[in-house]
């Protein structure tokens, strides 16, 4: 018999406690997996029971938590709920940190800098001032670490490259832009895309740009409507390219979707962004697709959580309500879940006023590239 923390502990007690880690790190693989490809259910369940048995036997090293950390953080992400979301990510930074300092960590860094650019992801779609510019903070510790690593991996170049481009875009269009042109660096990651083939990255840098054409003619003085017009056209096109490469064909379309699911989304906000600023100026848009804009609304806004949006929109429906009472309702109740600023609550605020509403949240819409430290955990 052996005594820990106050308790007696008997030997085959300890040995059944040793036997669940190994258990547990395949929960945690397999849950981690069903994150990566946007099976939140199978996602849940595995890490549940993962968490469960790390917490019989005291929570575990750092270098077996913070992935545990990571993927809560990115199931809450992928439901929604940024907030928790947030509280994991940061946490799965600090257990990688305590890793690496402990001898533990990847020569590459791609373990800290893989849980800094998801927490620069997170917080690029939490699009306020503050968190835009943690989320660059976070990307230039995660350039600098992985440029004077050891053995320097060359898979994170590309996120993290594309983080820092899409923090500068967000803060320039939030009002606080850094020293330098975002623009600039997404459409040099459009030209590594298109000669990667690489669809994903495609779309972002795409939509990206959108959003930038979209903020430049919001900034245009209102007696240079012509200018204005120009560059909201502009974004409209760049958008459906956007909306475009997410239905490409890819090798993996289960490890994309979630991808595509967030470009959409970011698409379909250019779009209505750009509807309504065109309509407000015109009775008679020729040059804007309603048809396209309705159905890219409706196809993005059907990509999120099935157990946030999909049950309010239905249960609104089966009261016959009128579209702007139910967009309203939809609102109000997933406010308090998803937070003011998630993109299907402004479109859903634009809806409820009738579809002619600018929602100037929406003009810094950005699509991120998501579990990336996940991702290298699993394919080291």
């Amino acid at each position: 018999m052996l005594l820990r923390r106050g308790r007696v502990v008997s030997r085959r007690a300890m040995s059944t406690a040793a036997t669940d880690v190994p258990h547990a790190m395949q929960q945690l693989a397999r849950g981690a997996a069903a994150v990566v490809h946007g099976d939140l259910d199978s996602a849940g369940s595995a890490l549940a029971a993962a968490d469960h048995a790390f917490r019989e036997n005291g929570g575990g090293p750092p270098h077996y938590s913070w992935p545990l950390r990571n993927a809560m953080g990115q199931l809450a992400h992928s439901r929604g709920d940024f907030a928790t979301a947030k509280v994991e990510l940061e946490a799965a930074l600090e257990l990688a940190t305590e890793s690496s300092m402990s001898g533990r960590g990847d020569d590459a860094f791609r373990d800290l800098c893989g849980c800094l650019l998801d927490l620069a992801a997170l917080e690029l779609q939490m699009r306020t001032p503050s968190d835009a510019k943690c989320a660059a903070q976070h990307v230039r510790r995660a350039r600098y670490m992985s440029s004077h690593a050891y053995r320097p991996a060359a898979a994170l170049q590309r996120p993290t490259q594309e983080l820092f481009a899409l923090a500068s875009v967000q803060q320039s269009a939030l009002g606080s832009a850094g020293p330098e042109d975002g623009g600039d660096m997404v459409r040099a990651l459009l030209l590594d895309a298109r000669n990667d083939d690489d669809a994903a990255a495609e779309g972002r840098a795409l939509v990206a740009l959108a959003g930038v054409a979209l903020s430049d003619a919001c900034d245009v003085p209102d007696e240079e409507k012509k200018a204005a017009r120009k560059l909201l056209e502009k974004a409209a096109r760049t958008a459906r390219l956007a909306l475009e490469c997410t239905q490409k064909d890819t090798a993996d379309l289960a490890a994309t979707q979630l991808q595509a699911g967030g470009t959409s989304l970011a698409a379909a906000a250019v779009l209505a962004s750009v509807d309504a600023l065109l309509s407000s100026e015109h009775s008679d848009s020729s040059t804007v697709d309603n048809d396209a804009t309705a159905s890219s609304l409706a196809d993005s806004l059907a990509l999120l959580p099935e157990n946030q949006l999909d049950t309010v929109l239905r249960h609104c429906a089966e009261t016959h309500q009128e579209p702007e009472v139910t967009a309203a309702e939809a609102c109000r109740q997933l406010s308090p879940q998803l937070g003011p600023q998630h993109l299907a609550v402004l479109q859903l605020r634009r809806q409820a006023a009738g579809g002619r509403q600018v929602v100037w949240g929406l003009c810094g819409s950005v699509a991120v590239p998501r579990c990336i430290a996940l991702r290298m955990w699993l394919n080291p």
